[in-house]
């Protein structure tokens, strides 16, 4: 469980620090085609959006997690042997 632990904080840290990064330099001055600083923000812009492509996947897949163990509870809760299962028929 540290090994996960470690490896977000890793994670979250490089992808503050292409923010910070991508702040710190907005502003600056290009110097033409092949400008450092613009390929970098151009490199970090692309690890932001995987960031968050990412952050969603894991979102959607904690949702489908949580949703599957919810329908397991209740199939467990639902009875199975109810008058429609062994198609008693109620007349009254």
């Amino acid at each position: 469980m540290l090994s996960i632990a470690c490896h977000a904080a890793v994670f979250l840290l490089a992808a503050l620090t292409a923010f910070c990064f991508a702040v710190h330099h907005a502003d600056h001055d290009c110097c033409g085609e092949d400008c450092p600083v613009c390929r970098v923000l151009a490199a970090n812009a692309r690890a932001l959006q995987l960031t968050g492509a990412l952050v969603m996947g894991l979102l959607v897949l904690f949702a489908a997690v949580m949703c599957a163990g919810t329908f397991r509870m209740v199939r467990r809760q639902t009875p199975r042997y109810s008058p429609v299962a062994l198609k008693i028929r109620l007349n009254n």
